[in-house]
């Protein structure tokens, strides 16, 4: 299990400390990942793609890789795609990341995936979880 001694500051133990103990995660049990990580190289380039279209394109690739569909043996995917991409159709070069509201996927833009607070944050979309708004600003309540 998740050592909630220690000093080291990881996702997994962030969230079960947060939740109490109710929310765990682990990596994904398969030989085809190590520690719940699998690269994946795609033929299309990813400078200047739609984040939407690589992201068809590399979940294509990985279930041909695979031979299964990823979402049957994980209850969250994560995708860290290379800089280069963009947010949308010729969106920003230096978008974060992104994630689905009450679903299974975060998608994050390079370097961005390091952090444990945009980990911990978009796994919280994830989760069912909005910004924090105040008034008619999305990201207003800087409570906390």
């Amino acid at each position: 299990g998740t050592n909630l001694n220690d000093d080291a500051q990881y996702f997994a133990k962030r969230y079960e400390l947060c939740s109490f103990g109710k929310k765990t995660f682990v990596p994904v049990a398969s030989e085809d990942f190590v520690g719940g990580v699998m690269e994946i190289s795609i033929e299309d380039p990813i400078i200047n793609q739609n984040v939407y279209t690589l992201n068809n394109n590399v979940t294509t690739a990985l279930q041909s890789h695979l031979g299964y569909d990823i979402y049957s043996i994980s209850d969250h995917v994560v995708f860290v795609y290379p800089y280069g991409s963009r947010f949308r159709e010729n969106g920003p070069l230096d978008w974060m990341a992104i994630a689905t509201i009450s679903r299974y996927l975060s998608i994050f833009n390079d370097e961005n995936a390091v952090y444990l607070s945009h980990q911990v944050h978009e796994i919280g979309h994830n989760l069912g979880l909005y910004h924090s708004s105040l008034g008619n600003i999305e990201y207003g309540d800087k409570s906390g």
